[in-house]
Formats: structure tokens, sequence, C-alpha cells
């Protein structure tokens, strides 16, 4: 079910529920300058779905069907737009609920997810922190200045759910020395390095990395 709600700035996200209620929630988020309907989140809620898992997947603000410009978006609206979709699932009555991000999605589920509090979290490589580098193809000051306000690794003390990192060992955007440090400082965490694999997926192997999300979950939580 399609359904738009209102988040930053009153502006409307969209975003996709499927399944039932009755059963354990997976959010996806997806990552910068994508959708939920690009490579890697269909992927993941097709195995989460088959694993027995509801899904919502949804839209960040200024990408895909959601309201607002994408110049304006910033890491501070990426953690309200979760957020809100986590409050929607709550009022929803969805009671176990679990997070998916990808990249940038990732950030934003490891600085969100304390507040949230999920069952489980899956992150696929996240940025713990934005380096000079990993700025380059954002919108500029506004976006850097407010990523300078945040790092995974403040938050990851608190987040006390079990944890899945995947990350290629070759990624060209997001050094995996980052999410190694992330790996050693998470209470319950697993990590699986996927050797010779970029930062950009190729359908293939994003069919491996949501079979073992799918997996991961399925081990964690009680459907």
């Amino acid at each position: 079910m399609k359904k738009f709600i209102k988040s930053y700035g009153g502006k409307k996200i969209c975003l996709v529920t499927e399944g039932n209620k009755a059963k354990p929630l997976v959010i996806l988020a997806h990552g910068w300058t994508t959708s939920k309907n690009g490579r890697t989140v269909p992927q993941m809620r097709d195995a989460f779905k088959k694993a027995g898992f509801a899904t919502v997947c949804f839209d960040f603000y200024g990408h895909g069907e959601s309201e607002g410009k994408f110049k304006d978006m910033i890491l501070s609206i990426g953690i309200r737009n979760m957020l809100d979709v986590a409050k929607f699932a709550r009022n929803a009555g969805y009671k176990k609920i679990c997070m998916f991000g990808s990249s940038f999605g990732g950030m934003v589920s490891l600085l969100s997810a304390p507040k949230i509090m999920p069952t489980a979290l899956i992150v696929k490589a996240p940025p713990s922190f934005y380096i000079k580098c990993m700025l380059a193809n954002k919108e500029g000051k506004k976006f850097s200045e407010d990523c300078r306000k945040y790092t995974a690794y403040k938050t990851a003390g608190k987040i006390k759910c079990p944890v899945l990192i995947i990350h290629g060992t070759k990624d060209d955007v997001v050094p995996i020395s980052q999410s190694r440090k992330l790996f050693k400082m998470l209470p319950n965490c697993k990590m699986i390095e996927l050797k010779g694999v970029t930062h950009d997926f190729t359908d293939v192997q994003n069919v491996r990395a949501a079979k073992d999300a799918a997996a991961f979950l399925a081990g964690v939580v009680r459907i």
C-alpha cells in the first residue's frame, strides 16, 4: 500500500508497505540519489518478504516520489525522515521493527537506531562519518557542515540489537576501514566482507547480499 506521510518541513515522503501487521517489519532506507525503486531496496525487500517479514520502503526527502528539493537534502533531514517512518509503523500496529539501510541510508539507520530501538539492524556499505573525498558528489557546503555533527562511532555503543554489516573489500566510495572500526564498537555485531566488491554492487552481488541479510534476520528475529 502506497502512502504519503508528513515529515521535515511539512513535506510529504512516500512509503510503500507490504505484508501482515502481525509479522516483524523491516524498514528499508535507500542510498544517496537513488530511491525505494533502485537496484538495492527491491532485492532486499523481496528477500525479507520471502523470509516471512513485512516491509516498508520509503523515499527520502527530495528523492523518488517524496516532496522537497534534492539540493536542500542533508543528513539531519534523512534522520528525521527515518524517525517519522518508524513512528508511522509503530502507530500502524507493527510490534517488532527491524531496519535496513544502504550507504547513506545505512548511516541514517545507524544514527537513528538508538531512538527507534529496532529488533535488528542491517547496513550495507554505510559511512560511519563523511570524509572529504566522500562529499564530492554531494550538494556542497550545507551538506558538509551538517555531516560534521554526526559520526556513527558515537552512537554505536547505544545500539544493543543484533547488527549485520555488509561491505565490499574494494569499496571505492566508503572505505571498508570505517566498517571494520564500527564492527569493533558495536556490542552485538556480525560483519560480512565481500571480497573484491566495490561500492556499487552488481545485480548478482546484490542478490548475494540480500540472501545474507535475510538469513541473518531469520536467525535473530522470531517470526
